[in-house]
């Protein structure tokens, strides 16, 4: 009987060890896509709202085709902002969106950047504007969404593959 309540015990704390690491991490994945989804969002529909704005300050940081690079912006960022937040093409659209921070950071706030590659400056490297941003979208991008998004659901209704291990061929016995 010993033995039985054993066998049942580590599968109870199996199961536990299991669900609650993929559990805690879809959490705090939602999390993050939510709130720095929102603020992708928000940034994006407040440059669409008044283009003119991010126009002229890509032309005062003398970024190239200022008009069409705000644009471009401002929609990878409302329309990023909301695939983000509901975790649908997480991992490519997070792609973009850091790619999107990364130029921010090296456009707007290269201080940071120098601070960080000259002085090993961590603190005004992260007090930047872009870092959270940046910070959350490489996480859903190493990560994924986790299961609390639509890639999750999608992931749980589509068909897996099977894997069929492949044994070699026994080598032949050698005679000595």
């Amino acid at each position: 009987m010993i033995e039985e309540s054993e066998t049942v015990m580590c599968l109870v704390r199996r199961m536990y060890c299991n669900w609650t690491g993929a559990l805690v991490l879809s959490l705090v994945l939602l999390l993050a896509r939510i709130v720095i989804g929102y603020g992708f969002y928000e940034a994006g529909k407040g440059k669409l709202g008044d283009i003119k704005k991010p126009i002229a300050y890509f032309t005062q940081l003398n970024i190239p085709f200022p008009e069409a690079n705000a644009w471009f912006v401002s929609y990878v960022e409302y329309i990023g902002g909301a695939l983000m937040i509901v975790g649908f093409i997480s991992r490519p659209v997070c792609a973009i969106l850091a790619i999107d921070m990364i130029v921010a950071y090296w456009t707007a706030d290269r201080e940071a950047v120098m601070a960080l590659l000259k002085n090993q400056d961590v603190t005004t490297f992260a007090a930047a504007t872009p870092f959270w941003f940046l910070f959350a979208s490489l996480l859903v991008v190493a990560c994924g969404p986790g299961w609390l998004s639509v890639d999750g659901i999608i992931k749980v209704f589509l068909p897996r593959k099977k894997v069929v291990a492949v044994v070699p061929p026994p080598l032949p016995a050698t005679q000595t």
